[in-house]
């Protein structure tokens, strides 16, 4: 029994090394109505073939005959090729091994005229496989190692990978085991170079069983255990039940009956997962099998009776023939033996048939080998008296050559001699009419002579002029230096300008950070928080504004009007103006702060009656977060906050009212807003430049809707990695267009 299941996993674990394709077929059938190539109908129509070649072999057939039509239609020799090759997979269905094998000899054959050798290697593994599946193990062998060769020629791992197990398979069925075992191993160290977990899991696994049946139990679930991590992290639940089993019936045998029911125990869950009731039944005869040996014999008759209704089920001899048996045993050792006796009389009866079965399946696959070595036969005593026909034809056609190339050659002569001839009398004329050309040149040339003379004379009066021209020229280009350096002076003085603008400037950047709360202070007030700000110019419009008054944190992220140096002398205004409101009369109250920034931006800027002419002001949202009860209030003109609380994203905007402008001398006044926030909720603050910027495929603008998707989506992140998030598309978006205004954007998780 255990036997029959390590043989099973072998064969599954590697199978035909030529996976087909698995395409839907509504898309090839496309393609075949739609493409003009031929070649493409060709090969749409062999993968139209896969996907039918078990659940109706009628339509499958029908899709073959089509590609093979199409193919010598075209003279698609690789077409024809493969075709034949499918052709042989069809004929394997239908228990027809001989014409599979005249098939894969067809298809080699054309793939050898095209010296494809990988097509070869492919033929030649296919032939293997039939010998090897018919019990014809010699020429299994050979065949096989002629396919290594092939694939060692290509150094197609993959393939050579498959070949060494194709060989280890075949001294595994002989009882070789320990040539076995070396092959399996060869295979499996070529896995692992290619990084192919799933073909190191199987070889594991076929190492694993050779060690088993050689009771070698410690490198056998050794073996086991490297496979079914693999499986497990490539998460094959069909590799992990074989795993299990295997493992299971090693603990059986070292009787370590507790970890082998353990085992048995996870492979039936996994085999009732995945709907298989044959490998199910097996699991349930083992499990059975067990009880018997711990002399637990009412959970073995309970378990021998579901293996049996399920075998019954699924019409499974084998497994029905098991539970019998176990069945008889566990009556025996209860001392039921007229129970015993039954079910071993029905035991030995599917036996006898299994037996016979077997014994026709012999006659049947040597009676197929005989055949096969007949036809070989009678193929090669017909290549023996073609290569005699064709050392015939050969020789007849050296004479008729011979006869020919004289014939020939004596023509050429004839040829030779009438072209020298012919080309001595053309000679003679042609030296004639060189003589006349030699005459007549000769009175050109004094005639040229006369012109030459004539054209030194008008020279000498161009070089007289040339001379007079240089001279101007020399005066020009005294003149072009003077004003050359008057320029150089002048660029002198211009770049030193630009550097006293430059320094000035970045002296104000100096200015404008000093102002700014540092980093450190910011996360002393809020904790949980990042900023990022990111200046259009050396200088920035835009500013942040953190301050805790007792457990009040307040909080601000302002986009004042214009950016570079204007925007910056307006960001030093609004600063102290909010100073003013929190530090010196104490205002947390955002609507309050707000009112008193509007009030004396007008009067700072005079633009009360329109005294100054300047309509500058700010747009800015403010928040209080009561780091105690955790309410946070808000107010903005203009510049609005949105908020996330349990992954849903709540916006509150701004009011239409900027700050400053007032020109009637009253200040606005602010709504003020109140949310009560929960730990782990979030708060953001930002101004127009992100929404703003263009860029992407189509050079447009970022826009706020997109901005706010984004932060719903990484709002449940760290909040250093939403900073980077936010950064990197941001960049991505901009890609090389200049950034169109400086940039801020402030978020606040509210903690415990």
């Amino acid at each position: 029994m255990f036997n029959k299941i390590i043989i099973f996993l072998l064969v599954l674990a590697w199978g035909n090394t030529f996976a087909k394709n698995l395409e839907k077929k509504d898309s090839l059938l496309q393609i075949i109505q739609t493409t003009k190539q031929d070649t493409i109908k060709v090969d749409a129509l062999n993968r139209l073939f896969l996907i039918y070649e078990f659940s109706d072999t009628v339509i499958a057939l029908e899709y073959l005959k089509k590609a093979l039509i199409l193919s010598e239609k075209i003279n698609y020799k690789k077409g024809i090729a493969l075709t034949k090759i499918r052709f042989g997979f069809y004929h394997e269905d239908q228990s027809r091994p001989s014409m599979a094998l005249t098939c894969y000899k067809e298809a080699l054959n054309i793939y050898e005229d095209l010296k494809n050798i990988h097509g070869m290697a492919t033929c030649n593994n296919n032939m293997g496989l039939l010998h090897l599946n018919s019990g014809n193990y010699p020429s299994a062998l050979k065949i096989f190692q002629k396919t290594l060769e092939l694939y060692e020629s290509l150094n197609d791992q993959k393939g050579i990978a498959t070949t060494l197990n194709n060989i280890g398979n075949i001294h595994d069925y002989q009882g070789n085991l320990s040539l076995a075992l070396d092959y399996y191993q060869k295979s499996g160290k070529i896995s692992e170079a290619l990084g192919d977990k799933k073909r190191i899991a199987a070889s594991y696994n076929n190492i694993g069983s050779v060690f088993f049946r050689l009771k070698n139990y410690n490198s056998a679930i050794d073996y086991h255990q490297q496979s079914l991590k693999i499986n497990t992290f490539l998460k094959s639940k069909k590799g992990m039940a074989y795993n299990f089993t295997n493992i299971g019936m090693i603990h059986t045998n070292c009787k370590n009956y507790t970890e082998a029911m353990k085992y048995y125990l996870l492979a039936l869950n996994l085999y009732e997962e995945l709907d298989n009731k044959k490998e199910k039944c097996v699991v349930l005869g083992n499990i059975a099998a067990l009880y018997n040996i711990q002399k637990k014999y009412y959970l073995a008759i309970d378990f021998s009776v579901k293996n049996l209704d399920l075998a019954q089920e699924t019409g499974l001899l084998e497994n029905i023939m098991d539970s019998y048996r176990e069945l008889a045993n566990a009556y025996a050792g209860m001392k039921k033996f007229d129970q015993a006796y039954s079910y071993q009389i029905l035991f030995k009866n599917i036996n006898d048939s299994l037996v016979n079965t077997e014994k026709n399946s012999q006659l049947s696959r040597m009676e197929a080998i005989y055949q096969n070595e007949k036809k070989q036969k009678e193929i090669e005593i017909k290549e023996v008296l073609l290569s005699q026909q064709e050392l015939e034809i050969k020789h007849q056609k050296t004479q008729k050559l011979t006869f020919a190339i004289s014939a020939l050659f004596l023509l050429i002569l004839l040829l030779v001699i009438l072209k020298n001839y012919k080309e001595k009398h053309k000679a003679n004329i042609l030296l004639a009419q060189q003589k006349n050309e030699i005459i007549q040149k000769s009175e050109v040339l004094n005639q040229q002579n006369e012109e030459i003379k004539s054209q030194r004379d008008m020279i000498m009066e161009q070089n007289e002029e040339l001379s007079q021209k240089n001279e101007e020229i020399a005066s020009q280009r005294d003149e072009i230096i003077s004003h050359f350096k008057i320029s150089e002076n002048q660029r002198v003085l211009i770049t030193h300008q630009k550097k006293e603008l430059t320094d000035s400037i970045n002296y104000a950047q100096r200015i404008q950070r000093a102002i700014l709360p540092p980093d450190y202070y910011v996360k002393k007030c809020l904790p949980d928080s990042f900023i990022l700000y990111l200046p259009k110019d050396v200088v920035s419009g835009d500013f942040y504004y953190i301050e805790k008054v007792n457990d009040i944190v307040v909080f601000s992220a302002v986009d004042c009007t214009g950016h570079g140096v204007p925007g910056s002398m307006m960001s030093v205004i609004g600063y102290n103006l909010i100073n003013q409101a929190v530090k010196l009369n104490h205002f947390t109250k955002p609507s309050d702060i707000l009112q008193f920034l509007d009030a004396g931006v007008t009067e700072t800027l005079r633009q009360t009656g329109g005294e100054s002419g300047v309509n500058d002001g700010m747009d800015l949202a403010v928040c209080s977060l009561d780091t105690k009860t955790n309410i946070l209030q808000f107010a903005g003109a203009y510049n609005g906050i949105v908020y996330i609380k349990n992954k849903t994203l709540y916006e509150i905007k701004g009011e239409n009212m900027p700050i400053g402008v007032n020109y009637d001398g009253v200040s606005d006044n602010y709504t003020n807003n109140e949310i009560q926030m929960e730990a782990g909720d979030t708060v953001y603050l930002y101004s127009d430049g992100y929404a703003d910027q263009f860029g992407g495929s189509k050079g447009k603008k970022f826009k706020y809707k997109q901005l706010k998707d984004i932060l719903l989506e990484i709002s449940s992140l760290d909040i250093s990695q939403q900073k980077e998030i936010l950064l990197k598309k941001f960049s991505e978006w901009k890609g090389e267009l200049e950034q169109v205004d400086d940039v801020m954007v402030i978020g606040v998780r509210v903690t415990i």
